[in-house]
């Protein structure tokens, strides 16, 4: 399959996939933390404006809406499908937002001096080439935010051991791209243009299901709340080791 059928393949997958999301309570509780992992990083120094690269969810949104977090200026973000950015646009109007692939920006060099690129590399056919647009677009010592499903936690060892036992891959939601990261291999993909200046793992919960098909909410809820003092030290102490890997980098 040729690159513009891939993109188009997966562009028709997100059109319907934003517009039919549904989240179990135990999954909005993860992509909680993961803004509040990638929140953590933008506070260390104030930014004169920031590119949210997927901004489908529109969680994402609420990074840069953060009062603690101090921007210059408007915040921009994009999506593959038209739908996602509809949806993002409905909940935080003040951005602005497009309809963009991540492999090929739209976007002069030096024009952002944040990127946030969450939960998108592993859904790229040609995720080297989203991180070279991300550093032509970046400003001189510009910053990427990057976070992406790892292999090497539990939920790594669910999907193999879903796809042994099915005999086919399996993947978040069944999206038709999907392929996870080891911190090894986002250092590899990264190591050429970006320098990596902090790290931390999100979700060390065990999975409870997938999809919708999961323990009941009433019974992992609360569970994970006591369980959350201890995820917390897991985040500093083996941080290759979450179900997300989150790194910072500073474009060399």
């Amino acid at each position: 399959m040729n690159t513009s059928n891939k993109i188009n393949n997966t562009k028709d997958f997100y059109e319907d996939f934003w517009r039919n999301m549904k989240t179990h309570p135990l999954g909005r509780l993860m992509q909680q933390r993961r803004i509040e992992v990638i929140r953590g990083f933008l506070k260390q120094k104030s930014w004169d404006n920031i590119l949210i690269a997927g901004c489908g969810s529109q969680a994402d949104m609420f990074i840069p809406a953060d009062g603690n977090i101090r921007i210059g200026g408007i915040s921009c973000a994009f999506d593959l499908s038209y739908n996602g950015a509809k949806i993002a646009r409905s909940a935080y109007s003040k951005n602005e937002y497009l309809t963009a692939d991540a492999q090929t920006l739209p976007f002069k060099n030096n024009s952002f001096n944040c990127i946030i690129c969450s939960e998108v590399i592993e859904h790229l056919p040609y995720p080297e080439k989203a991180v070279s647009e991300f550093h032509r677009v970046l400003a001189d010592k510009g910053r990427l935010i990057i976070t992406t499903p790892n292999w090497h936690s539990w939920y790594g060892i669910a999907r193999r051991a879903a796809e042994l036992c099915s005999g086919k891959p399996v993947t978040s939601a069944n999206q038709p791209i999907d392929n996870w990261y080891t911190y090894s291999r986002l250092s590899n993909l990264l190591k050429d243009k970006f320098d990596i200046l902090n790290k931390c793992g999100i979700w060390y919960f065990p999975p409870t299901g997938r999809g919708m098909k999961v323990i009941p909410a009433e019974i992992t809820v609360p569970i994970y709340k006591l369980f959350t003092p201890f995820e917390r030290i897991l985040e500093k102490i083996t941080p290759k080791l979450g179900h997300m890997l989150a790194v910072y980098c500073v474009k060399r």
